[in-house]
């Protein structure tokens, strides 16, 4: 028991260490998206922006921007001071 009580106090930055693990693979993959939107927006309004409405395109859209939303929530949801069980209520 004194040594796990010593070797907290070791570590003060057990829950920095904590915050960085666990949101880093957000924050990651938010900068992969965001690159990827910089990186291919040219060939986007090339090849679906300039062409008539269609299915493709409609779906293309959906897929590309919703995804956009979904990240932002999640993020929200993990830098929020709210709690897991305030949000299923």
């Amino acid at each position: 028991m004194l040594l796990l009580e010593s070797l907290q106090l070791v570590c003060p930055f057990q829950s920095l260490s904590f915050i960085f693990w666990h949101y880093l693979p957000s924050i990651a993959a938010t900068l992969i998206a965001v690159y990827d939107h910089i990186i291919t927006f040219d060939q986007e309004v090339e090849l679906i922006w300039r062409k008539r409405w269609s299915i493709s395109k409609v779906l293309f859209l959906m897929v590309r921007y919703c995804g956009n939303g979904v990240i932002v929530a999640v993020l929200g949801i993990f830098f929020s001071e709210v709690s897991t069980a305030e949000l299923f209520r």
